[in-house]
């Protein structure tokens, strides 16, 4: 039977003071999306039409990994992601199916667990 991880993020960045070279875009660029046996992760970016706008773009991260299960690589990935980037706000929710399911909070001061459920599945 295959594992599913489930996942969905949002991600505001602060277009104030960032330099054009770490706009989302130009970042996905670079970045490897994490992938399962049938494909990887999908994206969509948000661009606020209004250049002066502290939150001017919203980078969303979605979809479902099979064959996949590592949530320390998944949390890794998005750390390396907003790195050393000014984030408005951010929200990830990801599930791994029939085991666990972790949403992280992204603040000021890093990615920090806000919920975290275990379900254990009973032995037969």
């Amino acid at each position: 039977m295959s594992t599913w991880t489930h996942v969905n993020a949002s991600i505001r960045f602060d277009c104030t003071s960032l330099d054009p070279s770490m706009l989302p875009d130009k970042i996905l660029l670079k970045t490897r999306m994490p992938s399962g046996s049938e494909g990887p992760l999908k994206y969509q970016i948000w661009k606020c039409k209004d250049k002066t706008s502290a939150a001017g773009y919203t980078l969303n991260i979605f979809g479902d990994l099979r064959d996949y299960s590592n949530l320390d690589l998944l949390l890794q990935f998005f750390k390396d992601l907003t790195h050393g980037k000014l984030i408005r706000s951010g929200i990830i929710e990801i599930q791994v199916r029939d085991t666990i399911t972790n949403a992280v909070y992204r603040f000021p001061h890093g990615w920090v667990v806000i919920e975290q459920q275990i379900k254990f599945t009973p032995i037969k």
